[in-house]
């Protein structure tokens, strides 16, 4: 019997009915997550305040199994709610407290044997201390001997912990139970088996974290009892962080047989996500000379949202206007020597010499990143300032009264047309020098510009095939990237360019409802500094930015978010010092999420297809996996499978890096099949053949 709900059906078909009532007491539902179960809906109803229920059955022996979870708010501790637990008059559990047995949000199940002479069973619920008690379901059973089995164990990571930084071979540990008995305990890497099935306890097994890229891994451990029962346990992030001698891998190039991903030469696709900000290379600010960003800070912030991707930032002039301020930028690829002063009351560029200091700063960051495991796009140079924050006395090194070289690149826009051969001959030379910098580092993209405008078109693919021209000559080759051209850009020039990837600009790609599916024509960066704006994104609200990350994610395309951190920029970002505006969490989150997911299906094989599922949000290898989009809450939708017998998986995104909220199998036959998710909101679900 549901003792709080309807009628429901639970995984393995069984019908609990719903309760004719409790005398005085109380129905109430709160779906919250609950571990340890298949069927978290039949815990999360529930009666509170029954004093006694009397059930009519045949003379004879009977098991009586009573299900509890502790998910009220108030009750988070021990001690919080306490009662004994009568039949037949005679108290069978005392002093029951659900929280101290196995926690919050935990599935219980306590079984007693009843005798019934006279055809009835009568239950006791009485109080003790605290909050009046509860119970979830009943279950009788006839006879006296024990009834199936279909509890799932309890199962939990205790080493490492959550957050920890890893490196080397390390000891991965579980704790595991069952009302029955544990007969096996699975753990897995980023959803990938670690190893045989562990048999015995105390369960662990060995992980040489060398043989994973450095940056965040998520560890989870599968509990088995006899019966085949099975429960997943919750994630634990860890941060491997090897030397760079064991860190390397091939620089990227994009996967051959789906190009809508870039791959490491592993065969395995690389899903590129995460945020970035304006002072991730040059300092920038209000104040002059700008302090420096607290890059290890900035590189912790991107690890804690699970993230693998950030770009690095340039500006073109020393001094601009933005944002209705004053601001500056340093350093700068080239010396300040003199003769002579700039506009901005500085000594002039000698852009026949490099400012070392700037490439080496270019450099540590590149690695240090990548000791995290992210992967950075290197901007080369920045258009949007040129067009709308030039000053009077900016500086801009381009100019002919800034440096001492009698280079005059007429206004600021022209630098970026080939319309003056001494201009792109400095600009070239500048390109060499940043290739011959991170050539050998395995964890870059270059970008030529950040939304120059459409009178820079030659410009921009002048400089693609002069990168890659340079760099055949070189121990690596890296991708190339073009980006939004703002303004008078169109997508199809980023189409029409040689480049291996691209970041759109137009309208349907800052769609909620509907963003495009890549073809596999370009890798493509969805950058909401080109395709969502900010203050679009604040109308849509935090629930539409977290789908617009998974809509794109389900379309075979990659989201990068332009993140303020922590400048503040009133109606658009509020930080405290030096924490983030958590109003941007859920879209930061949301990026992590994917990555998880990426990480753990075969991405290398799976392909948007659409028409697979009624959500029209579905990544799939038909027959193998599918990973499904629902974007409503609480509605039945339908995904076209393939025979066979499938695991399931339902991810709740709705917080944080997102939970795991029951996992299973089923047995289907060709056609649409139908998915209701067990909690409300969005959903994902995710299914693998067995």
């Amino acid at each position: 019997m549901n003792a709080g709900g309807p009628a429901y059906t639970d995984s393995l078909g069984r019908v609990w009915q719903a309760p004719p009532g409790f005398p005085g007491a109380n129905q109430e539902t709160l779906r919250t997550p609950v571990s340890g179960t298949a069927d978290p809906a039949l815990y999360q109803d529930y009666r509170w305040n029954p004093s006694s229920y009397t059930f009519s059955v045949a003379p004879g022996q009977y098991q009586v199994s009573l299900l509890f979870t502790e998910n009220g708010p108030k009750a988070q501790y021990a001690g919080a709610r306490v009662f004994n637990v009568t039949m037949q008059g005679v108290v069978v559990f005392a002093n029951l407290d659900i929280f101290a047995a196995v926690g919050g949000n935990a599935a219980l199940i306590k079984t007693a044997t009843a005798s019934a002479p006279n055809g009835t069973i009568k239950i006791g619920f009485v109080p003790v201390s605290g909050l009046m008690p509860k119970v979830s379901a009943i279950q009788i059973v006839p006879g006296s001997s024990t009834p199936a089995d279909t509890i799932a164990p309890s199962v939990s990571i205790t080493a490492p912990a959550s957050g920890a930084t890893v490196s080397g071979t390390i000891s991965v540990t579980a704790a595991a139970s069952d009302n029955v008995n544990v007969v096996g305990v699975q753990f897995q890497v980023d959803g990938t088996n670690l190893g045989a099935e562990d048999t015995t306890a105390p369960y662990a097994r060995l992980l040489d974290t060398t043989t994973l890229s450095n940056g965040t891994h998520f560890l989870t451990a599968i509990a088995r009892d006899a019966a085949g029962n099975q429960a997943t346990s919750a994630a634990v992030g860890v941060i491997i962080s090897n030397s760079a001698a064991t860190a390397s891998s091939p620089a990227l190039r994009v996967l051959a047989n789906n190009p809508r991903y870039f791959t490491d030469g592993s065969g395995k696709a690389i899903y590129l996500t995460g945020s970035h900000t304006w002072a991730s290379l040059r300092d920038d600010s209000t104040t002059d000379p700008p302090p420096p960003l607290d890059y290890n800070l900035y590189l912790n912030f991107l690890q804690s949202h699970n993230h693998n991707f950030t770009r690095l930032w340039t500006r073109e002039l020393p001094k601009f206007f933005w944002d209705n301020q004053t601001r500056f930028e340093s350093p700068f690829p080239w010396p300040r020597t003199g003769p002579g002063n700039a506009t901005d009351g500085k000594p002039k560029f000698d852009l026949s010499q490099f400012n070392q200091a700037y490439f080496d700063r270019l450099r540590e960051r590149v690695i240090a990143a990548r000791d995290r495991g992210i992967y950075v796009g290197v901007m080369l140079f920045d258009g949007f300032g040129l067009q709308y924050s030039r000053l009077p006395d900016d500086g801009y090194p381009y100019d002919g009264p800034n440096n001492i070289n009698g280079v005059a690149s007429g206004s600021g826009t022209a630098s970026q047309t080939l319309s003056d051969s001494g201009v792109t001959a400095v600009q070239e030379a500048y390109v060499r020098k940043v290739i011959d910098t991170v050539n050998d580092l395995d964890n870059v993209i270059y970008e030529i510009a950040d939304e120059s405008g459409s009178y820079s078109t030659g410009w921009q693919y002048h400089f693609i095939d002069f990168i890659r021209s340079y760099e055949a000559t070189k121990p690596k080759q890296h991708p190339v990237g073009m980006t939004f051209q703002w303004s008078g850009g169109t997508d199809s020039t980023l189409f029409a360019s040689t480049a291996e990837w691209i970041s759109p600009g137009g309208s349907a790609y800052g769609s909620v409802s509907d963003p495009p599916a890549n073809n596999g024509s370009k890798v493509i960066l969805n950058d909401t500094d080109h395709s969502y704006n900010w203050s679009v994104m604040k109308s849509n609200g935090q629930a539409a930015q977290r789908a617009w990350v998974w809509k794109n994610f389900l379309r075979g395309l990659q989201p990068l978010f332009m993140d303020p951190y922590l400048v503040v920029y009133p109606g658009r970002n509020s930080p405290s010092g030096t924490t983030p505006d958590p109003y941007w969490n859920p879209v930061r989150d949301a990026m992590g999420q994917t990555l998880i997911y990426a990480r753990k299906v075969n991405l290398a094989a799976m392909t948007p297809q659409n028409s697979l599922s009624s959500t029209n949000y579905c990544l799939a290898s038909a027959g193998s996996e599918y990973l499904v989009y629902q974007p409503s809450s609480n509605s039945s939708f339908t995904v076209n499978l393939a025979a066979g017998t499938y695991s399931y998986e339902w991810f709740d995104p709705s917080t944080g890096l997102g939970t795991i909220t029951a996992t299973g199998t089923i047995t289907v036959g060709d056609g649409n099949q139908s998915f209701t998710a067990p909690f409300g909101g969005d959903a994902v679900l995710y299914l693998k053949h067995q």
